[in-house]
């Protein structure tokens, strides 16, 4: 805690920020990297002033950002240290330009930020500050090893993490995977368009039991053809109550959203039990779509495939610990 009553990561040198002067990108015409007409640009020079420098034409129009910042493992003598100094050092080198790609993003941009176990709670204390808590979209772990690292204590480190934050998460959209064809055959199609079993339409988690929402607890009648409605119209309706294992909880959806969505609600029996669903929609148009998962693991995304990459484009390793595309 400090006077300003609020929680917040600190170090020393962080009440003296860096002061950087404005600079200015200025064009190299005896540097060729292939095609003149391209929207790429290579920067080069001290990255702090770069992006400075970018400030003037770019802030607020940034979409996406990746990193890849130095991860401070502080290696001597193939011992791992990590005294005050060294740590104060780079927790100010990561404020400084993660407060500048703060203002370069777009209000509906991303970033994501690659580091791994020595540093990654703190990065993720530094980008809570700048980004705010609420931002926050994932801490994905990312299999960059998929022998292990033999050298590490105790276990055969696999992986790294990508932090993710939006500049402003309501105005941020991520976008789905196009689901496979053999994936295909868990969708099925009526009048609306195609669909597939979501979750059932009893409410789960600390606030489903009935005394936390008393309004979402109420009967829902299931006639012999399968037919919903909220009163019973046949004395042959059966009452379905939200209860769980013996114990009353809560519908997801309150009694209007039920009366205006039948059309998205699956009823399933099994013999004398029934239990209803939500349909699951398409995202995107007419083509069903899926989340991509909270970790990275594909053979492709192995750390050595980087620095194949990079012998095949310079015919060297030009520099260490490359990411594969």
């Amino acid at each position: 805690m400090v006077n300003k009553q609020k929680l917040e990561l600190t170090w020393i040198g962080k009440d003296t920020p860096i002061k950087v002067e404005p600079r200015i990108l200025v064009h190299d015409p005896t540097k060729d990297y292939g095609d003149k007409n391209t929207d790429n640009m290579l920067i080069y020079g001290d990255n702090l002033l770069a992006l400075k420098a970018l400030e003037q034409d770019y802030a607020g129009k940034i979409k996406c950002i990746y990193i890849d910042p130095p991860y401070n493992i502080g290696v001597a003598n193939n011992q791992v240290y990590d005294d005050n100094k060294e740590h104060s050092e780079w927790l100010q080198l990561m404020y400084s330009r993660i407060e500048v790609l703060y203002k370069l993003l777009a209000p509906e941009g991303v970033i994501f930020v690659q580091i791994d176990d020595f540093e990654q709670a703190y990065l993720r204390l530094i980008m809570d500050e700048i980004f705010l808590r609420k931002n926050f979209i994932a801490c994905l772990p990312a299999i960059m090893n998929l022998k292990g690292n033999q050298d590490q204590f105790g276990f055969a480190g696999c992986h790294e993490y990508v932090l993710c934050y939006a500049k402003e998460k309501e105005h941020c959209a991520i976008n789905n995977f196009i689901i496979q064809d053999e994936e295909l055959n868990l969708w099925e199609e009526d009048e609306i368009g195609l669909f597939k079993q979501g979750a059932n339409l009893k409410a789960t988690g600390i606030n489903a039991p009935k005394e936390k929402r008393p309004n979402l607890f109420f009967p829902i009648y299931i006639s012999q053809d399968n037919q919903l409605s909220l009163q019973r119209k046949h004395s042959s309706d059966i009452e379905i109550l939200p209860i769980t294992d013996g114990k009353e909880m809560s519908w997801r959806w309150s009694k209007d959203k039920i009366e205006a969505e039948k059309f998205n609600i699956i009823i399933r029996r099994n013999g004398p039990s029934i239990s209803i669903y939500k349909k699951q929609r398409p995202e995107l148009g007419d083509l069903p779509t899926k989340k991509p998962k909270s970790f990275l693991y594909r053979p492709e995304y192995s750390s050595g495939n980087g620095t194949a990459q990079i012998k095949k484009l310079f015919g060297d390793k030009k520099f260490p610990y490359p990411k594969p595309e």
